[in-house]
């Protein structure tokens, strides 16, 4: 099965944790429980007891927050990707790797053994998520001598850190505790906008980002709340940061489930550009380079693929190949489809999905069409959240002197 590594950068107490646990909320339990729900993520009994746990202390109005990750707590946190047909049957997709791990290993001098992992990892890493801190954006908009430390502290070390994954990882950025921008009815491009203009670190690694990835690619800024304003109420320290305090009031998750979904599609979109454009010759490139770049990848149809012929490609029996071989076919369809490509009938793609089981090819196309409308309504919902090239040129123009 295909293993997706991805690193949550941010700094201590920019909710990394609590995403994590809410995400797994919603897509772990409640999804599961869904029999209408077409993509749910299952982990391991042990890694699923330990955020159950988490997430039943944060909703709980009796108990403090937790203190932020142990700097000693580098550990991974697996989930698998299963899609579900109208029929019920499921097949597992892809596996996702969360690394938890405590925000200092960004913002302080710190070398151990597991530094070394955690660096290793960054490089290593297949999709990048950047946890903003909703707070502290707040502040900066706000003209708060902390939001001015954040620009130039901990925000510039958190996209130093984004600039040591490689070029072509894709990246989202999420803006946490959003429910602070809803109760002072501001919008997300007013935010992007300010961000972008406050921050050169993060106009430059946004632009270095879409220029050396794939034309077909997307870079969000996902406004998120883990909890929502009836759960939690702000109020404003000495220091100036907002503190959140649990009222006990009813949890109102908000996109949580939003930076999983983008990251499968936004990383295939970047070899399926290449795919599309490569014909045969293409389609054993781009598996040769997957095998080169994460190891043993669709390991049936990677070893199928040096038996490409004129006529078609070798069939896997396994169900592990079905599942690979269609999710391949129906992301490469969808993503054309959405930027207004048609499918060459003769393309070596169509060859790889002949002779599987209908149930498990309509269960994961069934995924993909969930994956794709959810994407779809967000980005109806929040029509300036994706990033892109034009933004930074209207960042220019509108700094330009007059």
């Amino acid at each position: 099965m295909r293993d997706f590594n991805v690193v949550t950068l941010g700094e201590p107490d920019s909710g990394k944790t609590v995403f994590m646990a809410a995400m797994h909320e919603m897509l772990g339990t409640r999804a599961v429980d869904d029999a209408h729900h077409r993509v749910f993520v299952r982990a391991p009994m042990g890694t699923r007891s330990s955020l159950v746990r988490t997430y039943a202390r944060i909703v709980n109005p009796d108990i403090d927050w937790d203190p932020g990750t142990d700097r000693k707590v580098y550990q991974e946190v697996p989930f698998t990707v299963v899609a579900r047909g109208l029929d019920q049957t499921l097949a597992d997709l892809f596996r996702v790797r969360y690394v938890d791990y405590s925000g200092e290993r960004i913002t302080t001098e710190w070398m151990d053994e597991k530094q070394e992992r955690f660096e290793r990892h960054l490089r290593e890493a297949h999709g990048v998520l950047v946890a903003l801190d909703g707070a502290k954006v707040l502040s900066l908009l706000e003209r708060q001598e902390l939001g001015r430390r954040y620009l130039h502290e901990d925000l510039k070390m958190v996209l130093g850190a984004v600039r040591e994954t490689t070029a072509r990882a894709p990246v989202h950025f999420m803006i946490t505790k959003w429910d602070l921008f809803e109760r002072r009815r501001i919008g997300l491009g007013f935010v992007k906008g300010e961000l972008l203009k406050a921050s050169d670190d993060l106009a430059g690694v946004v632009g270095s980002r879409l220029r050396s990835a794939s034309p077909t690619a997307t870079m969000r800024l996902v406004p998120v709340s883990s909890l929502g304003r009836d759960f939690v109420r702000p109020e404003q320290s000495e220091d100036g940061y907002l503190r959140m305090f649990k009222t006990g009031g009813r949890v109102r998750q908000l996109n949580v489930d939003v930076p999983l979904l983008s990251l499968l599609p936004d990383f295939y979109a970047t070899y399926m550009d290449e795919l599309g454009a490569g014909g045969r010759s293409g389609f054993k490139r781009v598996l040769r380079r997957w095998h080169k770049r994460a190891g043993e990848v669709f390991p049936t149809v990677g070893r199928a693929a040096g038996d490409v012929t004129a006529e078609r490609v070798t069939e896997g029996k396994e169900l592990e190949s079905y599942v690979e071989r269609i999710l391949l076919k129906s992301l490469v369809d969808g993503l054309m489809s959405r930027f207004g490509r048609r499918p060459d009938p003769q393309d070596v793609r169509n060859e790889v999905v002949r002779g599987l089981p209908n149930n498990v090819q309509l269960a994961v196309q069934a995924a993909v069409q969930h994956m794709a409308l959810r994407l779809e309504a967000f980005e109806q919902a929040y029509p300036e959240s994706e990033l892109t090239l034009e933004d930074l040129d209207d960042l220019a123009r509108t700094m330009e002197p007059e």
